[in-house]
Order: C-alpha cells, then structure tokens, then sequence
C-alpha cells in the first residue's frame, strides 16, 4: 500500500508519528553512547591538569578539573535518570535538548581551555594542548553522531576558541596546526553530518518496516470490516480463523517456552542428552554426555564418529547398529527405545550404559544416556546372592516361611506349599494358624509370643497341621524373630519339617516295644497261672473223688474244674500273645491246612456268608506249627464273621511273595526276602484308623462286654512274631478288611525260585501316566518312579482333580494307574467316566485288598489289569509296561 491511499491528513500524522519515532531513536542510541564519551572525558581532563601542572599556576589546574569533573556528573545523573525511566518516544525532544545543553557546557569548558590553560610560553605544549583539544572534539562528534545538536554543540564550542588562540599567537607552528584545525574541523562536521544521516536513515527504515507491518495490520483490519459488514458468515469464519491464529502463536509461545525449558532441563539433568538430525550430524550434546563419554563435541560431531569410538569392536557394533534400525521399525514416532550396552569412553574404560531412543516428528532424534555400571554390578551381586538364596531356599526339604507379626505368611518356599497342600498364591497373605489344629493353636501362638518377648529362637516345638485336603500332618517348627532396620521387631521366619512318617514309625515301634513288654509280661502271668490252675483242677478232682456220689458239693467242684479249663484256654492264648508257647514245627503247605479246614470253616461262618479261597498251586512251604496256623485261620475267619452280621463275602488266599528292603524297613525286626502270604478278606464294616491301631493289643475288643475277650487278634499277632512272620492289615470304613499273613519260606527250591533274578523288563518309556492314589506316600512313590522312568506323569490325590487333570491336559494320556477305594468316587466309576473322553486310555488298578476279593467283590472284571500292595519298583515298572504294550487290554469296566 503506498501513501496516496492514505488520506491527507493521515499522511500528516504519519509523518509526525516517524519524526517522533527517529527523534526518539536518536535520543536512545545518543544516550547509550554517551556515558563512554563522559568516561574518556573525565580521563582526560586529569591527563591534561596533570600534564599542565607545572605549566600554569595550579590554582587554575584544580579549577578547572572541579568544573569538568562537576558538569560530567550532571550528565552523568542525567543518563542515569533516562536509564531509570525510559521515557516515551514523544518526551524524546525534552531528553534531547537536556542532553545537547550539556554537551554544550562540556564543550564550552574544554574551549574556554584554550584561554584559560593556555602555555604563554611553551610552545610544545601549546602544539600539545591543540591536538588534545582537537582529539577532544574528535571523540565528541564520534559519541554524540546520533543527534547533530549534540555534536555540532561540542565541536564549536571547543574548536573556534583553539582556533582562534592558535592563529592569534603569532607563531608559524601555531598558524599552520590553526590551519590545519580548520581543514580537520570541516573534515569532522562532514564524517559527523554523514554519521548521523547513516544513524537517522538506520533508524528510518527500522520505523519504515515497523510501519508497513503497522499498514499491513491496519489493511487486515480494513479487510475485516468490510467482511463484517457484507456477510455474518464469513464474519464467523474469519473469527475461528483469527482464533486459531491466536491458538497457534500461543501454541508458538508455548513451544519456544517449553524449548527452553528442556534446554535449562537437558543442560542440567544427571542424565546425558544427545539430539540428532536425520543425516546423523549431532545438534546438541549437553554437558553430562560430555562427562560420561569424556568427548568433547567437536571430537564426536556425527553418530557415525561416536559409533566407532564407543563401539571399537566391528561386530559388536554391527549389533548395535542392527538393533538401532530394528527399534526405529518397531517402536512408532514419540515412543522410547530403551536398550543397555558397554560402551568404551575415551580414557579406556568400559561403561554400562542404558540407553533411551526417541524419533520425534521432523525426524531427528533424542537419546538420553544414563550410567548404569554401579547399579548393574550390584544388581547382578544381588541377583547372584539372591539367586543363592533361593536356590537354598528352594531345595531344602524343609518348609520355609516368613510372617507378619499379625501372622500372615509374607514369603513360603515350594516345600511349605507341598507340606501344607496350597499353592503359593492361596498360601501369601493368610495366617498361619488357619492350618494349625484347634486344640495346638493356643500352644503354638504362645511359642510364637515368647520368641517375640524374649527375642531368643525357639529351636523345636511340633504340633498338628490341616492340609488343604482335610488330611492332618505332624509337624515340627523352629522360630527366630525378623527385625527392621531399626531393630524393631518385624515379623518371624521359621522353618517347618513334615514328621508325620517319623512320628508313625515311632509309633509303630514304640507300639511293637509295647507289645513286645505286653507279651513277656503275658507270657509271664500265664506261666505262673497254669501252675495254680494245675493245682486248683487237681485238688477239685481229689475232692470230687473222695466225696459221696450223693455230696451236693460234687457239682460246685465240677463247676470249679470247668472255671480252671476255661481259665487254660485264657492262658494257652496268652503264651501265644507272649510267644511262649511250644511250638511242634514241621514242614507245611498252607494250601493243605487251608483245605483241610475249608468245609469246618463255611459251617462256622454260616450260609449267609459266601466262602472263597484262591490258592496258588506252585506254592512254596514253610515251618511252622499246623496247630498254631490253623488257630490264626481260625480266629481271622471268626473276626470277619462278626464284622458281617448280615452277611458278605469271604475270600481266604495264598501267594510266593518277595518283601524288598524298601518295604521291610518300615517293620522292626522284618528281614527283606522271600515269604509264604496268605490273607483273609471280608467285605464286612471294616475299621477306622483308631480302631486299627489297636486291634492287636491284648483284651482290646469293639465287641459288646461279655461277647469275646480282647485276645483273639492278639493271640495272632503272638503266633505270627513266634513263626519270625509279619502281620498287616489293610481296611476301609464300611468297605471291609484284609490280613495278610507273611511266613518265611523255608523250601531251597522255592528259595531259589523266587529269589532268581527277574529277566531284565523294557520298563522304561515316554507315554503320559495319570495316577489316582489318596495316600501322599504312595502317590508320590509312583510319580518319583514312572517320572525316573522316562514317563510324563499327571498326580491326582482324589477323583475330582483328575478329572481336572484330564479336562486340562491337551495330549494324550496312555495310561490311568489308580487305587480301587478312593473318596466319593472309586476307581471303576473314575475308569469309566474318563473314558467317555479318552476311550484309548489303558488302566492299571492298585489296592491294598487282594486281586481275588476284590473279583469277587465285583469291583473289577476279569482280565482287567491289577496290582496289589506292597509292590516294589520292578513290580510297578513291569506291570506299567505290560499293560501299555498289551494290545488287548481291557478298557471298558
């Protein structure tokens, strides 16, 4: 726009407005110059007095000085005051005429110089005050260009007094420097006239472009009106249009203010910061990158120079600039990159440094440095120790745990989780004494407390746990108390052992040691008590003898000799109890004796009770009483009789059986070996776990008082320890009770037979086994050895988890290995219901009772695969790989 479009009188007030706009810069440039002038000034008005000290009387020096140095203090105060107010441009004229007065008195001072300093006699020195006075001037027209008020003041006021003293002194050297003054005045009022018109015309176009942006603005105005005034609707554009305007130059403020504050950040921050342009040339290192790497900037200018010096290794750097273009693929723009490498620093050390990329959006990137070497080597310590740790923590067999003070387990290891039956999950943030028993929660709360109290360990108490399945475990424990940093107590770790197996063993032995005193004592008493029966039957009989036929005392002493047999019986029992007894031993097949009293024994039993035997006929022989094993089968048929009062099934069997160590080590005095077994079954009401640790000792009976005298079982137990045999019980409650009986065999031949080593089996293999036991101790027992087998094996403790099992597993399973009784459900419904699913599964069925009762109990069918406890590893390896590579086995129940 040019300004015949402006109206006149715009044109006048724009002038106006620029005059007052130079006028004002004119002023501030003046002032900005001003005070280095005032400082050479001030300088060397004390070089002249003192170069002029002994030239004229010195009362004038020091004059003349105090009026100098008075008025530059004037000025002086005057800048400091337009400094303090900065006034507006239209005060600009008053500023400038106060400043041009004094440089005005200023340059009529250091004229008057001229006449008042002037040498009279030196003429050097008055050649020396004329160039000082002209340098003078010089420095003024320089100083003060930007106002020519200002400088023509200083330059005539100083010059035509120096001018005129020169050519009035009459000397040639004077006239002709007066002369030359001339020619330099008029040479510095044209380089002063052309300074200030560079300076005015400078400041002329700075205010002409301020003034077209001001027309540009006022067009933009005069746009929009005329826009506002024919359509509302660009109106409403055009103010989202100056919105976003406004939006974007705040967003433009907001960008710069944040740019520096990541530039204060990044000059600052403990991490180093690089930032990189897309041709890899490095735009900004901050100072804690050039700590870290020890190179200076211009050493390191591109990513490519840094690569090679940090990464000296040519493979290695190949991995990291692999990695780098990898993570530009995969991370999207904005996202960080984090990755950790060595990198070599310029004085040979090795650094682990993490890095973290980010691509912004023109392209470059920033990458932040952070030296992680310290905190990597303790990490990895740690990582070690705790690794350590866990290791140990994790491999002892004993259950490790960590509580609160309030008793919520913090921390358990593996064995815990495997004693308490509960994954780790449903084990952290419960209280112990949820799995304590009621009757041992108060004893075990208070052994916690005196740990608190005292501080001291408590290095064994027991007590009883629940597992998870219902099943109660013996447990011991040793406590020490946890402490804080401060040494405040903060919770307990202790350490628990599973001593249920040890606490049964103890119990069995200390029951056999009872036993063992119970029938010596027996023995004992009934020793001596047959002595006096003797004595009690034979004086009865000399008295019955000796009275009349018709004495009515005849039938008391007949009722005393029937008392004194029976009291016989009741000791002939006890020295079987007690093992004392003579015994006639001969050479016996069990399947004899059991025959020869099969038809006495169905009589005894009754109809209602089927009979069954099942003898094997290569059976071995042993030593021992014909009368004794006829009792023992005696009274275990009468002991079944009674536990099926409405009747049942009866299943009496023989068998050669071998006892390995593994068996025979949980039974005092029970060598492994060869023995001669043979059991009685019923499918009565059988025991619970109390009664069955009882049934062996003597007058312990569960029938009602007057019915049997507690000896039978005892009686058995005393004949089968006498024959060096061993006696074991195997019962469910209301699913009946199997004896089984071992004798050692004796026969050479059956010796031989049986202990022949067993042709080496294919035993091993890689098939998937479920296995479905209740007890822990045999289920793990078969899981540890088809596991060392080669097999994959699933443990179930109960039907319903192996249906889980099965539901979960995606493979095959080639093999169901499970106990005939199990809870709510029994191995034949268990058989049938996963075979819904996995028709192909083969099944191996494993129980205490024997193969017959349990046929004939209708559990099984025939032909289908079984294994009776005990049973060795050979045992179980060799019937696992019999039924797997059976091709017939029988599936379907």
């Amino acid at each position: 726009m040019t300004e015949e479009q402006y109206p006149e009188a715009s044109l006048e007030g724009l002038r106006d407005t620029r005059m007052v706009a130079i006028r004002a810069g004119q002023v501030e440039q003046l002032y900005a110059q001003a005070p280095a002038g005032m400082y050479a000034g001030a300088m060397g008005s004390i070089i002249l007095v003192v170069s002029l000290w002994w030239q004229i009387p010195q009362w004038k020096s020091i004059t003349w000085l105090s009026l100098s140095l008075s008025v530059l203090t004037l000025r002086l105060l005057l800048v400091w005051r337009y400094r303090k107010e900065r006034p507006q441009p239209e005060k600009a004229g008053r500023w400038k005429n106060l400043f041009v007065l004094g440089s005005a008195a200023s340059g009529f001072l250091w004229g008057f110089t001229a006449i008042w300093l002037w040498p009279p006699d030196s003429v050097p020195h008055q050649c020396g005050i004329a160039v000082f006075l002209a340098a003078v001037a010089a420095t003024a027209a320089a100083n003060y260009a930007p106002v020519k008020e200002a400088y023509l003041s200083s330059i005539l006021f100083v010059l035509p007094p120096l001018l005129g003293r020169l050519v009035l002194s009459g000397s040639p050297v004077l006239i002709m420097l007066g002369v030359i003054g001339v020619t330099y005045v008029l040479f510095l009022l044209r380089i002063g006239w052309s300074t200030h018109n560079l300076i005015t015309e400078s400041i002329r176009l700075r205010l002409r472009k301020t003034e077209l942006i001001d027309s540009l603005r006022a067009v933009r105005d005069q746009l929009e009106l005329r826009v506002k005034q024919r359509t509302a609707e660009l109106l409403e554009a055009n103010s989202r249009l100056t919105e976003e305007m406004a939006e974007r130059r705040r967003a433009e403020e907001a960008g710069l203010l944040e740019k520096r504050k990541f530039q204060s950040l990044a000059d600052n921050t403990p991490l180093g910061i690089v930032m990189m342009r897309q041709d890899g040339a490095f735009q900004y290192i901050n100072p804690k990158f050039v700590e870290l790497f020890g190179y200076e900037p211009e050493e390191v200018p591109n990513g490519r120079t840094w690569l090679r010096n940090a990464y000296p290794d040519d493979a290695y750097r190949k991995q990291v600039i692999g990695a780098w273009f990898e993570d530009m693929e995969r991370f999207p723009i904005g996202e960080s990159r984090p990755r950790t490498y060595t990198v070599k620093c310029k004085d040979g050390s090795d650094k682990i440094i993490h890095f973290r990329s980010v691509q912004l959006p023109t392209g470059e990137h920033i990458v932040a440095c952070e030296d992680i070497t310290v905190s990597y080597q303790s990490e990895e310590e740690l990582r070690r120790s705790e690794k350590k740790y866990r290791t140990i923590l994790e491999t002892i067999a004993d259950g490790y745990h960590e509580v609160d003070l309030a008793g919520n387990l913090t921390l358990v290891n593996d064995s815990l989780c495997e004693i308490v039956g509960a994954s780790r999950e449903e084990l952290i943030g419960r209280n112990y004494r949820d799995f304590v028993v009621v009757p041992d929660a108060a004893e075990v709360y208070s052994r916690y407390n005196e740990v608190y109290q005292t501080g001291q360990p408590n290095q064994g108490f027991s007590f009883e746990i629940v597992r998870k399945d219902g099943k109660r475990l013996h447990v011991s424990a040793s406590v020490a108390l946890i402490r804080d940093e401060a040494g405040n107590p903060a919770g307990f770790r202790g350490i628990f052992r599973d001593i249920t197996e040890q606490r049964r063993l103890a119990e069995k032995l200390t029951h056999a040691t009872k036993m063992e005193a119970i029938g010596t004592l027996a023995g004992g008493v009934a020793h001596d008590f047959n002595n006096l029966l003797t004595a009690v039957q034979g004086y009865a009989d000399i008295l019955r003898r000796q009275m009349p036929s018709d004495s009515p005392f005849i039938e008391k002493l007949t009722q005393i000799g029937r008392a004194a047999e029976r009291a016989a019986g009741l000791t002939r029992q006890l020295l079987a109890f007690g093992r004392k007894q003579v015994l006639n031993v001969s050479a016996l097949n069990l399947n004899d004796v059991i025959a020869d009293l099969e038809e006495m024994l169905r009589r005894l039993i009754g109809e209602d009770i089927e009979l069954n035997t099942v003898l094997t006929p290569s059976l071995g022989t042993v030593k021992a009483d014909a009368g004794q094993i006829e009792q023992i089968l005696m009274n275990l048929v009468v002991n079944a009789r009674d536990a099926m009062p409405k009747g049942g099934k009866l299943t009496i069997e023989t068998a050669n059986v071998v006892l390995d160590r593994q068996y025979t080590e949980k039974v005092p005095d029970l060598e492994p070996g060869p023995y001669i077994m043979f059991a009685v079954s019923d499918s009565g009401a059988g025991m619970d776990e109390q009664t069955r640790s009882r049934i062996f000792d003597p007058f312990f009976t569960t029938k009602d008082k007057g019915v049997g005298t507690g000896l039978g079982l005892s009686t058995v137990y005393g004949i089968v320890k006498q024959h060096r045999g061993h006696i074991a019980v195997y019962t469910e409650l209301r699913r009946g009770s199997t004896f089984k009986v071992y004798l050692p065999l004796e026969e050479a031949e059956s010796v031989e037979q049986l202990m022949k080593p067993r042709p080496e089996a294919h035993s091993a293999g890689t098939e998937t086994v479920l296995v479905v036991e209740d007890e822990k101790i045999v289920r793990d027992l078969v899981s540890e050895a088809l596991t060392m087998l080669g097999y994959s094996v699933l443990p179930a403790s109960d039907p319903d988890e192996a249906v889980a099992l099965s539901a979960n597993h995606t493979g095959p399973i080639h093999l169901l290995v499970t106990d005939v009784v199990l809870p709510k459900m029994d191995g034949k419904s268990l058989c049938s219901y996963l075979s819904l699913t996995r028709p192909e599964m083969k099944v191996l069925y494993i129980s205490g009772y024997t193969e017959n009762f349990i046929v004939h109990r209708g559990v099984l069918d025939q032909g289908v695969h079984f294994m009776q406890k005990p049973f060795t590893i050979d045992d179980l390896a060799a019937r696992v790989r019999e039924v797997l590579d059976d091709p017939v086995a029988r599936r379907e129940i």
